[in-house]
């Protein structure tokens, strides 16, 4: 599936037909229809252009600018770039042509010029090999130091050399890499399945950064099915659900007869209509007594003015948004008379628009009025509109995409939203999922282009909603975020987004858009919503818990067995445990963990946890506190063997430490401050550890059966020690630093 909105997709002229195709099935010899917008997925040879082809071939020819292609243009054996061919990850910026496939594959000319790494992983799998292999030293050193340590002490080498060479093994270092990269794949499925397909996996720790999403309302929220809520008229606001009153219908009505009633309806006006027709109201005056003479045709198409010739007059009839179609009123109609527009009419009418709005509500006001003119162009033809009222649709909002909002708020994650809505149905949709609390954190176009730079550079922090901002506003708003140390995710649909793409930390588009902007995109959107985007970042976060937690776990269960062994060399040349502990205990055990904790489930809280800047230095910052905690775990084992005397009693004592420790201490600030202890998974490995530890102490040849008194002892020194992590993790200063 992620090959499927990976791969590019390509129109192929087959049998003299055209079709649209998967890239990789291309062949030599295919014929390709290409136009401005596509990106080049093979070499192939012009046949045939419309005189205006051109290409960026930057890639191939390190021109930085478009370049004229032509069927035409002779080919010169001494360029490696012709003008009359088409290379694979070039982009086409205008014309359009036929061509005919050439090289495929590793025969591109890309491919021949930059050579993929072989080795390559992606940096958080790179940094889980690096510290494998960090480990597998240690283990080396380790096993050096109780040789040396075994030597002063006089003990048997071949004996010590067994037991730190088993301790070395309980690290699994050749084991976790494998581990490592089955919780990768694992992540990037269950990001897949939350709608996000990750295109470039070296962004995926900045994902889990990302603490400002900058979308456009249609992604945010994408439109459902409205229906009518409340209609305001005669100076009321009527609810949808009452019988509607005689001046309801007429401003019903006359919604209508602004449109391409009864030719065809655009959203709304199919509402409206539908409304009308199950409340068995006819509606052949709008087409009996209704003559439509001019008509206005807003920015989308849709039908915002029209004259009509209705009852021996010419009336004009216009609708929008309630704030614009009351600037261009004369007057307003109250209880079936019409009266002079006044400041205070004005705020009532907009007042009740405000509550409407409330409700997720979009606005549909009209006006209307008689005129001597027949064309909108007049500028006579709006002298006497008055103001009829507003239409209220409610639209149906899914609980995710508020839930996604929500916690994303709560994990100091930013929405920033562009939105082409009227001002109050802006307003009430961005209130009312909790992107903003007041209106003082909208601006509108007009706004920013007559504020004062400074003052706008200053405040540009607490704007989340931006009314119809300009490509250069917007871009502006994300070099603002920036520059105020945000990891910023940004979210594309047309080519002009492409320079807001590139600025982006990182970068997302919808499955649907166009090649050039999935091709140069970090993530790939299967679905639309903010819950998208939350469960993206959440899944790029529990991807790298996963793999961190994996390898501490694995970094103390071995130092604990290291430090154990070396205490008993120092505190009497005594081995604490053998070759059946260490191997049934802690190689066994860790293996086990380790594996749950690589398929760990997805954890709702994971959101609000800080993941700091990825590389080298990290991860040696992260060996320090297993480390650490391994070597007293070492000194708690070695306690327990010398006040009871039992070898046996480490193995299940280090089952349970280990199995304490992937519970409680993985996450910085504890379960005391986490209020959850481990999960669901664990909990259910933790009686087959039970039994595992019951059956192999029952073994005579491999263990001394231990007294319930001894059991006793060494679990309520592991539960008093762990107790104590607890403690300490709780008071522990949370660190300011960590983004």
């Amino acid at each position: 599936k992620r090959e499927k909105y990976s791969a590019l997709g390509v129109q192929v002229v087959r049998d003299g037909k055209t079709q649209r195709t998967d890239s990789r099935l291309l062949v030599p010899g295919d014929l390709l229809y290409l136009e401005s917008g596509n990106l080049v997925p093979a070499d192939a040879r012009i046949l045939e252009d419309d005189g205006r082809l051109s290409a960026l071939e930057t890639p191939v020819s390190g021109v930085r600018s478009a370049v004229k292609k032509s069927c035409r243009i002779p080919a010169k054996a001494e360029e490696a770039v012709s003008g009359n061919m088409v290379y694979a990850g070039t982009l086409i910026t205008g014309g359009t042509c036929l061509a005919m496939v050439c090289r495929t594959g590793d025969d591109t000319l890309l491919r021949q010029i930059r050579t993929p790494k072989k080795d390559y992983l992606p940096p958080l799998l790179d940094h889980a090999r690096e510290y494998c292999r960090m480990l597998s030293l240690a283990g080396l050193l380790g096993c050096f130091v109780i040789s040396v340590a075994g030597a002063l002490c006089s003990i048997s080498l071949s004996a010590l050399l067994a037991l730190s060479v088993a301790s070395a093994a309980v690290s699994l270092c050749d084991v976790a890499l494998a581990l490592a990269c089955l919780s990768f794949a694992k992540g990037l499925t269950q990001m897949e399945k939350g709608g996000v397909i990750v295109h470039n996996l070296d962004k995926l720790n900045r994902l889990a950064r990302v603490d400002t999403v900058m979308c456009p309302k249609e992604l945010t929220f994408p439109p459902k099915k409205p229906f009518l809520d409340s209609v305001f008229a005669s100076g009321k606001l009527y609810s949808a659900e009452e019988p509607p009153a005689r001046e309801v219908q007429e401003v019903l009505k006359l919604t209508l007869a602004c449109s391409d009633y009864p030719r065809s309806l655009r959203g709304y006006e199919n509402v409206t209509a539908a409304y009308l027709r199950d409340k068995c109201i006819p509606l052949t005056e709008l087409t009996e007594e209704w003559f439509r003479v001019d008509t206005g045709i807003g920015s989308e198409g849709e039908v915002n003015a029209v004259i009509s010739l209705n009852k021996d007059h010419y009336r004009v009839v216009v609708k929008g948004a309630p704030e614009a179609i009351l600037a261009r009123c004369a007057g307003y109609e109250s209880d079936g008379k019409e009266y002079k527009m006044t400041p205070e009419a004005k705020k009532k009418i907009l007042d009740a628009a405000q509550r409407a709005s409330r409700n997720m509500a979009y606005l549909v006001a009209v006006a209307s009025g008689i005129t001597e003119e027949d064309s909108l162009r007049s500028p006579f033809a709006e002298r006497r509109l008055i103001f009829r009222g507003f239409l209220a649709f409610r639209l149906s909002m899914e609980v995710d995409m508020a839930g996604g909002i929500y916690r994303a708020s709560k994990a100091g994650i930013e929405c920033v939203l562009s939105t082409d809505d009227p001002y109050y149905t802006a307003a009430g949709i961005a209130k009312s999922v909790g992107i903003i609390s007041h209106e003082g954190e909208m601006i509108s176009s007009q706004e920013i282009a007559a504020s004062d730079r400074g003052m706008y550079v200053l405040n540009s922090g607490k704007y989340k909603v931006f009314l119809e901002p300009t490509e250069e506003q917007w871009l502006d708003v994300l070099r603002l975020r920036k520059e105020a140390g945000r990891t910023v995710l940004a979210t594309g649909t047309e080519d002009t987004h492409l320079p807001l793409l590139r600025e982006a930390d990182i970068s997302a588009v919808p499955a649907g858009e166009k090649d050039i902007l999935r091709e140069s995109a970090d993530l790939v959107m299967t679905e639309n919503g903010f819950q998208v985007f939350a469960e993206g970042i959440a899944g790029a976060k529990m991807l790298y818990f996963r793999l961190r937690w994996l390898l501490q776990l694995l970094t103390a269960g071995a130092c604990s067995w290291f430090a154990c062994l070396l205490i008993g060399i120092f505190a009497g040349g005594t081995f604490p445990f053998g070759l059946p502990e260490v191997l049934l205990g802690g190689v066994a055990g860790n293996l086990a963990l380790a594996s749950v904790l690589a398929l760990f489930p997805m954890d709702r809280a994971i959101l609000q946890q800080k993941v700091p800047v990825f590389g080298r230095k990290t991860f040696l910052r992260e060996l320090l506190p297993p480390l650490l905690t391994g070597i007293c775990t070492g000194g708690i084992l070695f306690l327990c063997y010398f006040l009871t005397g039992s070898a046996a009693c480490l193995f299940p004592g280090a089952l349970l430490s280990q199995f304490l420790y992937a519970c409680g201490c993985l996450y910085e600030e504890g379960a005391i401050r986490r209020k959850r202890f481990g999960c669901r998974p664990l909990w259910i490995l933790l009686p087959v550890l039970a039994a595992y530890c019951g059956l192999l102490l029952c073994i005579p040849a491999l263990f001394a059966l231990p007294t319930r008194q001894q059991l006793l002892t060494t679990g309520g020194l592991i539960l008093l020690w762990h107790g104590l992590i607890q403690l300490l993790l709780f008071f522990k200063p949370k660190n300011k630093k960590t983004k």
